[in-house]
């Protein structure tokens, strides 16, 4: 049998889709015995090590197989090119290089679309196992029920006051049509302040804030009520970060991209500027990985 190379055997597993690897191998009702004079001995190629170049290939491969293949959400569908990219990027990037843009298309696409990074680099799927067990879990009594049950509220009440959150230009308008600008005191700022008034409610703001400040109320209630019940998980002292974020104005600069962090892990997406932080913080983390 000739070509037999490890290189040789990844190659044509790759070629395959990921999950039809195994499907290739048809199962035998009756195993067949070969003549003892056609009794090769074939030694078979060892199979990468689970953290090698090779085998993050065939993982970055079975995540584009499952995504594409299966139902996700309603009108979600996988990005053909991008994914394909994915792929050619995890197979070619510069462990050397902490810049290689390909390295950084490889952990976008990964957060892009959900995945852990221990089970693309490592083959750990642990995280993956109990991620989706904390979330989803039904049978026996799931730790942190409590808290998974009011996170979802949040993040909709979250989101709630995201959509209803009034446009800054509103009120800037209303603030200079007031003349506070100019510092008026006594009856000039009283006047001022009934200008402000009159003229939010003229262009809408007054309605606007009223709406926006109502749902706040409720995000602010289930984030203080979240932070009275301990955390026994990771999905739970994430949803707890998330809530520390809503409820404490005072939180130092340094701690915030931790708490997102941690929040991230409890699926709150954060805003931009953290994000980029957290991407940087992993791609530091996966560069150590790798280079180990």
């Amino acid at each position: 049998m000739p070509n037999l190379s490890r290189r040789h055997l990844m190659t044509a597993a790759a070629a395959l889709p990921a999950l039809a690897v195994v499907a290739a191998v048809p199962a035998l009702a009756t195993p067949i015995t070969p003549p003892a004079a056609l009794d090769p001995v074939i030694e078979l190629a060892a199979a990468p090590a689970i953290d090698s170049r090779e085998a993050m290939v065939v993982r970055a491969k079975q995540i584009v197989d499952v995504l594409g293949s299966c139902y996700v959400r309603e009108g979600w569908k996988l990005d053909a090119e991008r994914a394909a990219q994915f792929v050619e990027s995890v197979g070619t990037f510069d462990e050397d290089d902490g810049a290689c843009p390909k390295f950084e298309m490889a952990l976008d696409w990964m957060e892009d679309h959900g995945q852990s990074l221990d089970w693309l680099f490592l083959g750990r799927i642990d995280e993956t196992i109990a991620t989706l067990a904390a979330l989803r879990a039904t049978v026996g009594t799931p730790i942190d029920a409590e808290l998974i049950a009011l996170g979802e509220r949040l993040k909709i009440a979250t989101a709630e006051t995201d959509r209803l959150e009034p446009d800054r230009r509103l009120y800037n308008e209303a603030w200079q049509a007031s003349g506070f600008d100019k510092k008026p005191k006594g009856r000039a700022n009283e006047a001022a302040y009934r200008r402000f008034r009159a003229k939010t409610k003229e262009n809408g703001y007054d309605i606007a804030y009223k709406k926006w400040n109502a749902a706040s109320k409720v995000k602010f209630k289930i984030a203080r009520a979240i932070l009275k019940i301990p955390s026994n998980s990771r999905i739970g002292d994430g949803i707890r970060a998330a809530a520390a974020l809503v409820d404490h104005q005072d939180i130092l600069t340094q701690e915030t991209p931790m708490l997102w962090e941690m929040a991230a892990r409890a699926g709150f997406d954060p805003p931009a500027s953290i994000a980029k932080d957290l991407r940087r913080m992993a791609a530091a983390h996966a560069r150590k990985v790798v280079q180990s």
